[in-house]
């Protein structure tokens, strides 16, 4: 491992709503899995009157792998409104700290206000197999 790499902590996350920043880019490893990559902000106010953001937003780099990797990148565009809930990762990089979320579940807004669910990943799934 690269000495200026540390992994921090892990913990659950749920994001209620957040906006997807950044198109979806799939890619897969070696061995054919596929994985797809994307960022999402939320939790900012915009002032309109001010013309500024008076809440600062979160954001934070998402990943997720196999089915629903394969279905965010198919179904999830810039600019839509998504719900997800995974493991947070905090690490650190020569002296910068990055956030991530490896996400488990990912639900996109419709139109109607309803949610679709893209896939469970097959942690969640083999999760629920006893």
């Amino acid at each position: 491992m690269d000495p200026k790499y540390e992994r921090k902590s892990y913990c659950e996350m749920k994001i209620h709503r957040a906006r997807v920043t950044k198109e979806p880019v799939m890619t897969y490893t070696p061995t054919g899995k596929a994985v797809t990559r994307f960022s999402v902000s939320y939790g900012g106010y915009w002032d309109k009157e001010k013309k500024e953001e008076t809440v600062a937003s979160t954001w934070k780099n998402i990943k997720c792998w196999g089915t629903l990797a394969e279905n965010s990148y198919k179904e999830l565009k810039k600019g839509q409104f998504v719900y997800l809930e995974g493991i947070e990762e905090t690490s650190e990089y020569k002296g910068k700290k990055y956030d991530s979320l490896t996400a488990e579940d990912i639900q996109i807004e419709l139109d109607t206000g309803e949610r679709q669910l893209l896939a469970e990943s097959n942690n969640k799934e083999k999760a629920g197999k006893h």
